[in-house]
């Protein structure tokens, strides 16, 4: 009894620490803007636009709707704010899903890994999620999603695991068959959420469950487990069509499947694109691998694991510091990682460059060696662990509580979401989108130390702990960068109402400007209509003023479609608008050309700039800005006097 009560006080204040540590994050990410227009340091608030058009009578894949994104981010948070959103209620809606997400991973590692290790775990993430620079709850909401598949997949194995080793009659039998459906519904549910959240997330999460489905060893024979597979693909598809009907309000159902399932993939460089980049996905694990291989390789023969040692032991042993009799010290130890990134914002000498690692707008920089050869050793880690698993002499205990499978299962789920979710770019960025893959990874790399601790003397066990206060400072020296964003973001702009509660920099005056500007050029709020290209959603709404009506919901390079221009730009040349705001001017044709050459997005612009732009407009400011860490200038041009076809 007090056995069970002192590990229920453990929990509660495992529980408290990460909540209390989740809710400072968020006191200060929350209300942070420290981007202004798109690839100001990274993409914020294009969620929030859309779905307060929702609410003035956008339907998402009809005309003047198309989109290849999948709809259920815009739905829910035009659901949660009423259809009157702002900036900070995505960015209040990113920051709780991360919190979610950190949780729901301790939850997940608590049923798979022995204390301490789950907690440091979902400790030292908090910081690398939080320091992600781009807030987009179309990226936050389903990544919660996968974490919970994940967890609910781990879970799902270890009770029919339980079950079926005690079943010895055919009324267990059939028990063991139900509670097989119930988890399989249970697991379609939130792979449905993710398909119509992020559809490429989506598909990369139905192929994990598939493979653990197939895999781990929860099964009698081949027929059930194929009956499975199938069982489970009717479900998540049966999920979806139900999702799609209650969503039907918002959207035109056939619409989307073309939009997002048939055709979504060809703003972003179409199939042939993708493949590419996953093909270098490939090669650059590969690459990684061999940075770290040395590292590694001891790693597995400080673990003892050979061939001869199949077994995974994952059970608590009195001896190890990271167990529950000795592990007071690696509580206190978590804090070091805070208190090392509190020390570099007092020391200039270590602000520029971080001297661990830095998370930049476009991926990992040099620097960051480091803390990368944390990420990616507990990936390997986690690799090793679902390819062995736990052995056929593994002890009944350690099966019944850190079965080496549980963990296996929550991997193979995990990292198939991970390499398929952000198929457009050409880096494997899984440490960077707030991928829940982060946590097993660090609880890999916790668990590898953990091994190595038990084949070491007492004296040896000093270079553990010194370990893991490098990997804790490691992970919190990510957020650096993202606490001095933060930092800087000192000002309102109470002439905004979009960005009510927001906190942003002053050296975004400028653009500050750029809106006045627009807004005086501009001044029937009902009829003079404003086109931002290529078009920024939250720009947008700063200037508050009506959008012309093209066939997209966003004329971006990845949104938009090459058959829509000469359509689009008919509409234009008949009904140009009042006013139309060019820029980032030197970066985004470099920024179209990332995904197709003289396509979509690009050949409408162009068009813009030497057929409308001549003949009906005239110059009238620049504003100087910053993309993507260079100096650049947005343009306004203005309708002139007397110009057929204007919309007034």
């Amino acid at each position: 009894m007090l056995e069970r009560r002192s590990k229920g006080s453990l929990l509660a204040a495992e529980i408290v620490l990460l909540i209390g540590t989740i809710l400072a994050m968020a006191y200060l990410v929350v209300p942070s803007h420290w981007t202004s227009v798109w690839g100001d340091r990274e993409f914020t608030g294009w969620v929030a636009p859309i779905a307060n058009r929702m609410s003035d009578g956008l339907v998402l894949y009809s005309d003047t709707g198309h989109s290849p994104m999948p709809p259920l981010s815009y739905v829910v948070l035009n659901l949660l704010s009423g259809g009157k959103a702002i900036w900070f209620t995505e960015s209040l809606a990113i920051g709780v899903a991360q919190g979610l997400l950190v949780l729901t991973m301790y939850f997940g590692l608590s049923y798979c890994l022995p204390r301490p290790i789950p907690f440091l775990a979902a400790f030292m993430s908090i910081p690398v999620y939080y320091a992600l620079p781009k807030t987009v709850f179309f990226d936050a909401f389903p990544q919660l999603f996968v974490a919970i598949t994940a967890v609910a997949a781990s879970w799902a194995h270890a009770v029919l695991s339980r079950n079926r080793n005690s079943a010895e009659d055919p009324k267990a039998h059939r028990g063991t068959r139900y509670a097989r459906i119930a988890f399989l519904a249970a697991l379609a549910a939130p792979c449905a959420i993710v398909i119509l959240s992020k559809q490429s997330t989506g598909a990369g999460l139905l192929i994990g469950v598939l493979i653990a489905i197939a895999i781990v060893p929860d099964y009698d024979n081949s027929a059930q487990r194929t009956s499975s597979l199938i069982l489970f693909l009717v479900l998540t598809a049966l999920a979806v069509a139900i999702c799609s009907i209650l969503l039907s309000p918002w959207i035109n159902v056939s619409g989307m499947f073309h939009d997002v399932f048939l055709t979504g993939s060809e703003p972003k460089g179409g199939l042939r694109t993708m493949l590419r980049h996953s093909v270098g996905y490939l090669i650059e694990i590969a690459q990684r691998f061999g940075m770290i291989i040395f590292f590694g390789a001891a790693i597995l023969a400080a673990m003892g694991w050979s061939r001869r040692n199949a077994e995974i032991r994952l059970e608590p042993d009195a001896s190890n510091p990271f167990d529950v009799g000795g592990i007071p010290v690696f509580y206190a130890i978590a804090f070091t990682g805070p208190a090392y990134l509190l020390l570099l914002t007092r020391l200039p000498v270590f602000a520029r460059p971080h001297p661990l690692i830095e998370m930049t707008a476009i991926g990992p920089s040099a620097t960051d060696f480091l803390g990368h050869a944390i990420l990616w050793s507990g990936l390997f880690v986690c690799l090793f662990v679902s390819l062995r698993r736990s052995g056929p002499d593994a002890t009944q205990a350690s099966r019944e509580r850190y079965d080496g499978n549980r963990l296996a299962a929550m991997f193979i789920v995990l990292f198939p979401a991970a390499f398929c979710h952000s198929f457009s770019i050409h880096v494997f960025r899984w440490t960077y989108d707030n991928n829940p893959l982060i946590s097993v990874a660090i609880a890999g790399a916790l668990l590898a130390l953990m091994r190595v601790s038990g084949t070491l003397a007492r004296s040896g066990r000093a270079l553990v702990i010194a370990s893991v206060v490098l990997a804790s400072c490691a992970c919190w020296g990510v957020f650096l960068a993202q606490l001095e964003a933060c930092r800087a973001c000192t000002v309102r702009w109470h002439d905004i109402p979009y960005l009510k509660h927001a906190r942003l920099r002053p050296n975004a005056k400028s653009l500050h400007e750029l809106v006045l500007a627009v807004q005086a050029l501009a001044p029937d709020t009902e009829n003079d209509q404003v086109l931002v290209l290529p078009n920024d959603p939250h720009l947008e709404e700063w200037i508050n003023r009506p959008r012309p009506k093209l066939s997209c919901a966003v004329v971006f390079p990845d949104h938009y479609w090459d058959q829509y221009v000469e359509s689009d730009f008919a509409k234009l040349m008949r009904n140009p608008p009042k006013v139309i705001v060019l820029g980032p001017t030197q970066g985004w044709r470099r920024f179209c050309e990332t995904w197709n050459q003289n396509w979509g997005c690009t050949r409408l612009v162009d068009l813009v700039v030497k057929i409308l732009l001549p003949s009906r407009y005239e110059g009238k400011a620049r504003a100087k800005i910053t993309q993507f860490g260079r100096k650049d200038t947005m343009d306004i041009y203005v309708r002139k006097d007397g110009a057929p076809g204007g919309n007034r």
